[in-house]
């Protein structure tokens, strides 16, 4: 009874998860539960790290069409939000699951922040932060650690996602504009 976020969907192989469990679940999920953001632009390190996923894609165009290809049927689950997640306002409701594998920059990091923390509901909201564990994306870590009070780890998926349950609600007035620009207090 509440919205699914998987924002860094690329060629949706955590959109598929998803879809999957929905098509699997005795409860009816009508309508598109599940958001999926993305530039959908392929870059060079994606076409090298997954040539055959990406096969006959150029750098530049647009994976969104072998996005679609491979979700299949499960598409009937998804709204594609298709550019600049910086650019998209939350007005969905609640959220159960946010998946987070676009914050590649703080500005994106504190984006997703603003729009997708205030809709988390305390004891049913799951977090998923894909690039927590290791060391090239360190806003993650004092994203968590800011609201370390709002979320409790449930454990890690190998080799770099901390699973979070939101324990306490985030009003969007405890977010700070801009996590780079906080004290070192």
């Amino acid at each position: 009874d509440g919205a699914i976020i998987d924002a860094g969907c690329r060629v949706g192989a955590a959109t598929i998860a998803l879809a999957s469990g929905l098509d699997d679940s005795p409860r009816p999920t009508p309508g598109k539960s599940i958001h999926a953001y993305d530039l959908f632009r392929l870059d060079g390190a994606y076409k090298q790290a997954y040539a055959g996923l990406v096969e006959g894609i150029e750098v530049g165009e647009s994976m969104l069409p072998r996005f679609k290809e491979l979700l299949g049927s499960r598409l009937e689950h998804v709204a594609v939000h298709e550019g600049d997640i910086c650019s998209e306002r939350w007005t969905g409701g609640p959220l159960v699951l946010l998946f987070i594998d676009i914050c590649k920059s703080w500005e994106i990091n504190d984006h997703v922040v603003r729009e997708f923390f205030p809709a988390l509901v305390p004891g049913r909201s799951v977090v998923i932060q894909q690039d927590l564990i290791h060391e090239w994306l360190p806003f993650l870590a004092i994203t968590m650690g800011l609201f370390g009070d709002s979320f409790e780890l449930l454990g890690v998926a190998p080799p770099c996602s901390a699973i979070y349950l939101c324990t306490r609600a985030i009003p969007a007035t405890a977010i700070p504009p801009a996590l780079d620009e906080l004290s070192p207090e």
